[in-house]
């Protein structure tokens, strides 16, 4: 696999993620996000048998994050030499304009519309004493306006943090990425032998999660992998057909763990992402998915006419802005449409409607605003 200037042609070189791949592998990924906070904002309300068969489910998306987090250093690490402070600053512009728009929206219509609207409004269990414009610039510099927007400041973050380690040599590189290792492995070790073994109710999931979900420190072992991988030019996690019964493996305990959890702690909060067993799955899904994506691109690139393929290379595309607006509004839509027909939908149109909605609602957005003078469309979609 070969480093390309299209995210369509061949790869030819077996050591190299190419933008083909890596764009895929972000369609795959921002789907899984999709799908995962789909079931996030429903399965507080399902009955136990349906919560086990959303746990199984939302494990399958757990990965996610990782697969982005590792794809920042991967393209940081393959353009190192290359990372500039007017490309920092380019790319930071990117994020922040349409992150002030969108967020700043969603704040005016939590205050206008309330609960439960306001569901996926993090800031509101951190700010809800305060006077409503406190609220609002507590919650827009915090970034937790909404669920997902803790990985836009990864995001932000990483960019500036490659730019720094930019010179630093391979040997460095990988002292770190050893370090970080040991580091995560202790960490993922305590914090997965505290939710299994301290007492109900004992643990601060809301507090602990608002301290490890947007720290750089929790995601620090992923970006390394990335960015060694890119510097390197080498494949850090090589498929071996041992990954696939041991995805299969992790997949099923890790649901069990998810479900076990959930109603322990009655919420998925941490024990999504933050468990050791949670950690092994996301790199075995890692190497499985790079596979699956390579193998799509080269196909599309061959002129294979898959038009399902072509959708996740183009929602590959247009992955961060879908990050960045599907919650909460896909909430809204449900939410109004529940409340016009005077019905709760089924669990699976429920689950429908938020999926469909959090992919086509942004992307139809991003396409739309092509047709916008520069100055808006930098606005809704930083480009």
């Amino acid at each position: 696999m070969i480093r390309q200037t299209s995210g369509t042609e061949p790869e030819s070189h077996p050591q190299v993620v190419s933008m083909g791949t890596q764009t895929m592998l972000r369609g795959m990924a921002i789907m899984m996000v999709i799908l995962g906070h789909s079931l996030a904002l429903i399965i507080g309300d399902l009955a136990f048998g349906q919560q086990i068969a959303a746990s199984i489910a939302a494990k399958f998306t757990a990965p996610c994050v990782f697969f982005f987090v590792f794809l920042i250093g991967y393209g940081q690490g393959v353009k190192k030499h290359r990372l500039s402070k007017p490309q920092l600053i380019q790319r930071v512009r990117t994020v922040l304009y349409p992150y002030l728009f969108w967020a700043s929206l969603s704040f005016l219509l939590y205050i206008i519309l309330k609960d439960p609207y306001w569901y996926p409004f993090t800031g509101q269990d951190l700010y809800g004493g305060f006077p409503v414009l406190v609220q609002y610039l507590f919650s827009l510099s915090s970034f937790t306006v909404s669920w997902q927007y803790y990985f836009l400041a990864l995001f932000l973050f990483f960019q500036w943090y490659a730019y720094r380690i930019r010179s630093h040599s391979e040997r460095k590189i990988n002292i770190w990425s050893r370090s970080f290792l040991i580091f995560h492995i202790a960490y993922l070790s305590v914090i997965s032998f505290l939710l299994w073994f301290a007492p109900r109710e004992s643990l601060p999931l809301g507090v602990i999660g608002a301290m490890i979900y947007p720290n750089p420190i929790s995601w620090g072992l992923v970006f390394y992998l990335g960015f060694g991988m890119g510097m390197s030019k080498i494949p850090i996690i090589p498929y071996r057909r041992l990954f696939l019964p041991l995805y299969f493996a992790l997949w099923a305990f890790g649901s069990f763990e998810l479900a076990y959890m959930l109603q322990k702690w009655g919420t998925a909060l941490v024990t999504d992402q933050f468990t050791l067993s949670g950690f092994l799955f996301a790199l075995v899904s890692l190497s499985l998915f790079l596979r699956i994506a390579a193998m799509w691109s080269n196909r599309l690139s061959n002129g294979e006419k898959s038009w399902w393929r072509k959708w996740v290379m183009r929602f590959g595309k247009h992955s961060l802005l879908i990050f960045m607006i599907h919650l909460p509004f896909q909430w809204f839509i449900l939410l109004a449409l529940e409340q016009w027909s005077q019905m709760e939908f089924p669990v699976f149109l429920r689950v429908g409607i938020l999926f469909s909605t959090g992919l086509l609602l942004p992307y139809l957005i991003g396409e739309g605003s092509k047709k916008l003078p520069i100055p808006f469309r930098k606005v809704l979609t930083g480009f």
